[in-house]
């Protein structure tokens, strides 16, 4: 390929993924500006919304209890003159806090401010507000219900009163009480908002696209999007598909009446002024696109034209014409560049003079070099069989190391020996490569050296350790680590010894690492380590049989054990239990 195309299609490709790259940058920023502003209005209109509501109840409720401990104080009678005078100028008193008032009383007389009449049948002890004030015995909010006289949905905020007959003071919220107060959670001209009670139950609505009153929303589909990162993790963003209509809906929740509200606004709604502007970034990229194309294409040319002139010349000097001269047109560079070729033909023709005299000199350096290459050849093999010398004597120190350890501590004789073979067995089966092997073959067998910093009373203790004996203990892993932290090559098996006992819930010791965090190094060392304690037996506890430990480790996989290393490790019980069968046979 010519260098005018190779230069071509390189700078294009480079320029295509840039502004590919660009675009996809502004893309997603924008989408996230578009999305995080409306998230923003959306929680702020519900919440807006929700504490204008809550404060609605919360005032209602200061004034029923108020009025409620007043005819409590008083011993009215519900035959009382006085106390039937006193009732109703309660409409007069507070007419901004509610259209009606009624009271109940077991006897089942009824006084309401209500103008209309109620029917001679009516009883006030079956309705749902007396029903709810008196088992409750405290201010309730009942869910909504029929209106009696009106037929309307309404949920009535009710009261017990102790007078001499039992009674049951109460107004009734409407949903004409609660449109204008829902409304204030309408930020945009597309979104609708929804009033729901505790169970889920719509009282209003400002769509019936969306759930009529009455409606129980859980037939509507209402899965959770995803939790809220921000301040109450009561509220919760849910997606919601209606009429072929996706939805993105925020919650506030009520307090002072246990209800909620939902504002709710199309995804189509949410993108619209997102998608006019990836059009215009779209048409920029396209027009810049091309103008640079255009630019590279007239840049290149000037460059590789006078090239292509040199390579000629070039075809014609390598054809045997010495006498051939290179000429160049355009830049100072391609002139100087031509000149320069010009020069080092003369050079090269005095050269060729000195080739026979170069060989001569070449072929007497040869021969040196191959004798000190059989030189280096012979100083490897011995650097070889140094190094494995080494690694043998590496090898037996950290072996001795365990002896150590395993000497200051009576109860667990061969258990590192044990825990490496279970090691290796897992680490085979998961297919670790050789180096890993390695790092976990000289973690098991060094995991328990921090034991040598535990008192040996506390080691070789025939009872079970008391609390704070049992922190020293746990101390042991960080000493562990400690010791051969500045190791050469044993960064990996420090960090398994250091996180050995840390479980996978994050419930361990010593940093309370969970899941991920911990090294696989240190899950598999945990596990082995784990299965030949129970297998052991110790002066406060037997054994456990390899059954047994086999149901523990079940038993404690996805709480103590990664889930997954345990189904590995499981599945060499066979070679497991040859293992122990050797143990006992050589106990």
């Amino acid at each position: 390929m010519k260098i005018r195309n190779k230069l071509l299609f390189g700078i294009t490709m480079v320029v295509t993924l840039t502004i590919a790259w660009l675009g996809y940058i502004s893309l997603s920023y924008i989408d996230r500006i578009v999305f995080d502003q409306t998230r923003s209005l959306m929680r702020l209109a519900s919440k807006q919304s929700a504490t204008e509501i809550d404060k609605w109840f919360a005032a209602r409720h200061l004034l029923l209890t108020a009025i409620a401990t007043d005819f409590e104080t008083e011993q009215y009678k519900p035959t009382n003159h006085n106390f039937l005078t006193k009732f109703h100028s309660l409409q007069h008193r507070f007419p901004s806090y509610f259209e009606y008032i009624f009271i109940g009383f077991e006897n089942k007389s009824m006084h309401t401010t209500r103008p209309a009449p109620l029917p001679p049948e009516y009883d006030p002890t079956a309705r749902p507000w007396f029903i709810a004030a008196q088992k409750q015995r405290t201010f309730v909010i009942t869910e909504p219900y029929p209106d009696r006289l009106t037929g309307g949905l309404v949920a009535t905020m009710a009261m017990p009163v102790n007078t001499p007959i039992a009674g049951v003071i109460g107004i009734d919220v409407s949903l004409a009480d609660m449109a204008a107060l829902c409304k204030q959670a309408i930020f945009h001209a597309s979104a609708e908002a929804l009033l729901l009670t505790h169970n889920n139950t719509v009282l209003y609505s400002t769509s019936d696209a969306l759930g009529k009153p009455g409606t129980f929303l859980g037939e509507l589909d209402f899965g959770p999007l995803k939790k809220d990162d921000f301040a109450n993790v009561s509220r919760y963003y849910y997606q919601l598909e209606r009429s072929n209509t996706k939805y993105v809906v925020f919650i506030s929740p009520i307090p002072a009446a246990n209800w909620s509200i939902a504002v709710a606004l199309p995804v189509s709604v949410l993108f619209a002024e997102q998608q006019s502007l990836i059009d215009q970034i779209l048409y920029i990229a396209c027009v810049s696109y091309l103008i640079v194309i255009i630019m590279i294409y007239w840049i290149i040319s000037k460059i590789t034209r006078p090239l292509a002139g040199l390579a000629a010349t070039a075809q014609q000097l390598e054809a045997g014409d010495m006498n051939v001269r290179f000429n160049a047109s355009g830049s100072y560079e391609a002139r100087y560049l031509a000149e320069s070729l010009d020069r080092m033909k003369i050079r090269l023709l005095g050269t060729l003079a000195e080739k026979d005299n170069l060989l001569e000199k070449l072929t007497g350096q040869n021969q040196e070099i191959h004798a000190l290459y059989n030189q280096m050849k012979a100083l490897n093999a011995d650097f070889a069989e140094t190094n494995r010398e080494l690694g043998s004597l590496y090898t037996q120190t950290i072996f001795a190391l365990s002896d150590a350890i395993e000497a200051k501590d009576s109860n667990t004789h061969g258990h590192s020996s044990r825990v490496l073979i279970f090691c290796e067995l897992t680490g085979i089966a998961l297919g670790w490569n050789q180096q890993t092997m390695e790092q976990l073959r000289y973690a098991a067998i060094l995991h328990d050296i921090g034991k040598i910093g535990i008192p040996e009373e506390l080691l070789n203790k025939a009872t079970a350790l008391t609390s704070e004996e049992f922190d020293v203990v746990k101390n042991h892993p960080v000493l562990g680590a400690r010791i051969i932290h500045n190791i050469p090559h044993l960064e990996q098996a420090s960090t398994a010894i250091l996180q050995h006992h840390e479980y996978y819930s994050g419930h361990g010791y010593p940093a309370g690492l969970s899941g991920e965090e911990i090294s696989p190094l240190a899950k598999i060392l945990a596990i082995s380590d784990a299965y030949d304690a129970m297998t052991s037996g110790r002066p406060y506890r037997p054994a456990l049989t390899e059954s047994e430990a086999y149901d523990e480790l079940h038993k404690c996989a996805g709480s103590q054990f990664d889930p997954e290393i345990i189904k590995v490790f499981c599945e060499a019980i066979p070679a497991l239990a040859e293992v122990a069968e050797k143990r006992r046979s050589s106990s």
